[in-house]
């Protein structure tokens, strides 16, 4: 199978507040400077923009960016999200970049 990626992604388990959204939390599953596959409690329906904020442990601050789903599935008790930031703007790719480099 053809990997259509370009960017690379990272594993991560970063806790996240995500808004719109009933449970208002998740967390992420891998990250890249596109994107973002995450679980919550509650679905978030495809299309949906959602404004999430990372916090990565033992980093200090947070990182918060705008994301739109493109997949949801149900996984057991849980809803995986698949999103793609949207509108990100300089400063914050920047910091998607370190938050990157220092998961690795």
């Amino acid at each position: 199978m053809e990997e259509r990626r370009k960017f690379h992604r990272v594993t991560s388990a970063f806790s996240l507040e995500v808004h719109p959204s009933e449970s208002g939390e998740g967390t992420s599953q891998n990250v890249s400077l596109t994107g973002i596959l995450f679980v919550q409690r509650t679905p978030s329906p495809v299309g949906t923009v959602l404004y999430i904020t990372l916090r990565q442990p033992g980093l200090s601050g947070e990182i918060s960016v705008k994301a739109k789903v493109v997949r949801c599935e149900p996984v057991g008790s849980q809803y995986q999200i698949a999103a793609q930031f949207v509108d990100v703007d300089t400063e914050t790719e920047e910091s998607i970049a370190e938050l990157l480099k220092e998961s690795t």
